[in-house]
């Protein structure tokens, strides 16, 4: 049920009603949960055209939106963003090249199983890619009838990247993600942070991460195309 899952005001966003400035719109909020010790990167200054028009945007567009997110996050934090993760995980080889500009530590813009280095047409990017490795909730709702059991299940030996949304995980189904993590909890499962990540694959140098291609696919529960980590 969309209307249970997004909200009324989130469905009607960006169609019948303008979108909301997500991040500065509750300043204090990010500001404290950057206190907590938890990290924020950007994910987009307008969601919607990134992920319905990328291939559309052009050089230009691409970087347009970088530094509309960028400069956001500058003015609210008072830094630049360290992080990225591409709306819809819709990334393309211009957006890639548009990204080396802002000197990121890692981005997050594709699925997939391990963090890499892309490639395109023997041209190598230096950004680091951390994918996200398991289904995200939405994708399971009306799928699976456990999902807490899929997910776990799921998990493998090393760095598993598991993707929530605030208006998801954070509203309707609260309960069921705050029983994830007491699972995950009781096995022992180390939590960590992307840039803890990032900087200890990039301590050990570039030559120790594969450099693989980003294709396109599709994940069972979402429409449209993802960037997908490719085969070496």
């Amino acid at each position: 049920n969309p209307f249970r899952l997004y909200g009324i005001r989130t469905l009607l966003s960006g169609t019948l009603l303008p979108s909301p400035p997500i991040g500065e719109g509750a300043p204090e909020l990010l500001r404290a949960i950057v206190a907590e010790g938890h990290e924020l990167g950007i994910h987009g200054y307008d969601h919607v055209r990134w992920q319905d028009c990328l291939e559309r945007m052009g050089e230009k567009g691409i970087e347009t939106e970088l530094k509309e997110s960028a400069s956001a996050y500058d003015r609210l934090l008072g830094s630049r963003p360290a992080s990225s993760a591409a709306p819809g995980w819709r990334c393309t080889p211009l957006s890639l090249k548009v990204q080396e500009k802002f000197d990121f530590l890692y981005a997050s813009d594709v699925r997939g199983s391990c963090p890499f280095l892309p490639v395109h047409e023997g041209q190598a990017f230096r950004t680091l890619q951390i994918p996200t490795t398991l289904a995200t909730m939405d994708e399971l709702i009306g799928r699976q009838d456990n999902i807490n059991g899929f997910l776990l299940s799921s998990l493998r030996a090393g760095l598993n990247v598991h993707t929530i949304h605030a208006e998801v995980e954070g509203r309707p189904y609260l309960a069921l993600f705050e029983g994830f993590l007491e699972e995950v909890s009781r096995q022992n499962v180390e939590m960590v942070t992307l840039r803890e990540v990032a900087q200890q694959i990039l301590k050990r140098g570039s030559d120790t991460v594969p450099h693989l291609p980003v294709t396109r696919g599709s994940v069972p529960g979402r429409s449209g195309w993802v960037a997908c980590q490719g085969a070496a």
